[in-house]
């Protein structure tokens, strides 16, 4: 059965009044007299200031935003972004997520396959400009400010987890050596993509791709041989 809603009442604090409103429906606007604009306050400001935050990267870089500049384009007070990011660092850590997205790598029987199939998934944020800003700008951040260390590695360990699966499965197999360090492992195939593409400042390809596949495969067989 349907839930019957009054009329949104503004009051004289300028809040709309929706407490009507079935939870799940309900949001707040605030209607600034000064700036003669509106702001949209719970869930919907989270993602506006994300999504702006990560927008201006891309547009005018990390070293060129500011917190007013995220409010102005979110819709929202500064205060509104301050009450959830103690910091700058810590909203755009936090905003990288708009285009680190996970990946899902299904379980095709081959370690080397799957491993492969993760390092080109990963491959295209590095041929994608708004990708690779995103990433410069959340390591900036991490060295400016190191508390922001734990959404950073959260976010890492979430990206990096597709890899812990394979090697897994691999040991259950017995495709692997049951003595592979996955924790070092994990570094070995998220860690060259990311430091040719941040350091040496060389885009990453196929070919190097390929290349760190099959070293891997041949440090992680059985017998010394390769997978």
């Amino acid at each position: 059965m349907g839930v019957s809603r009054r009329s949104a009442r503004l009051d004289s604090s300028g809040v709309t009044d929706r407490s009507s409103e079935p939870m799940g429906a309900r949001q707040i606007t605030v209607h600034d007299d000064k700036r003669g604009a509106k702001q949209v306050r719970g869930d919907a400001a989270t993602e506006a200031i994300l999504r702006a935050t990560h927008d201006l990267i891309v547009d005018e870089g990390y070293v060129n935003l500011t917190i007013d500049a995220v409010a102005r384009r979110a819709g929202v007070a500064r205060s509104t972004i301050y009450r959830r990011w103690a910091t700058k660092q810590a909203l755009v850590v936090d905003a990288a997520r708009i285009e680190l997205k996970e990946l899902e790598i299904p379980d095709i029987g081959s370690f080397r396959e799957e491993i492969r199939m993760y390092m080109i998934g990963r491959l295209s944020w590095f041929l994608d400009d708004e990708s690779t800003k995103a990433t410069e700008a959340s390591l900036a951040a991490l060295a400016e400010d190191p508390s922001t260390e734990a959404t950073f590695g959260a976010r890492t360990e979430m990206l990096i987890a597709p890899v812990v699966a394979a090697a897994e499965r691999a040991k259950l197999r017995g495709e692997i050596r049951q003595d592979v360090d996955i924790a070092a492992l994990k570094g070995l195939v998220a860690g060259p993509l990311t430091f040719t593409a941040n350091y040496l400042r060389i885009t990453p390809d196929l070919a190097l791709v390929d290349a760190v596949v099959d070293i891997i495969c041949r440090g992680v067989a059985p017998d010394g041989g390769t997978i």
